[in-house]
């Protein structure tokens, strides 16, 4: 059976609502680690020395290669990632 990994960094907020719906994709479960940080090519800004940011979430799926596209599509809208930064 080929697989596929999905990985997906995402506020503490909206984690529980990907998650449902990457189940009602066909996803069986992930890995999520909490308290991740990702860092763009532009620091983030900072107030005496605290993160302005709020805290993230990285979930990892691991899928069925032909279902991958689905589940990535549906967590995506799930999450709003086009419509949001």
């Amino acid at each position: 059976m080929e697989l596929k990994m999905i990985m997906a960094m995402v506020d503490e907020g909206t984690t529980e609502a990907i998650m449902e719906a990457a189940r009602d994709a066909g996803a069986t479960g992930a890995t999520v680690i909490t308290s991740a940080r990702g860092e763009g090519l532009n620091p983030e800004k900072t107030f005496l020395g605290l993160e302005l940011t709020s805290g993230r979430d990285l979930l990892l799926f691991l899928v069925a290669a032909p279902r991958a596209r689905e589940i990535l599509e549906t967590i995506a809208a799930a999450g709003q990632f086009d419509d949001k930064p």
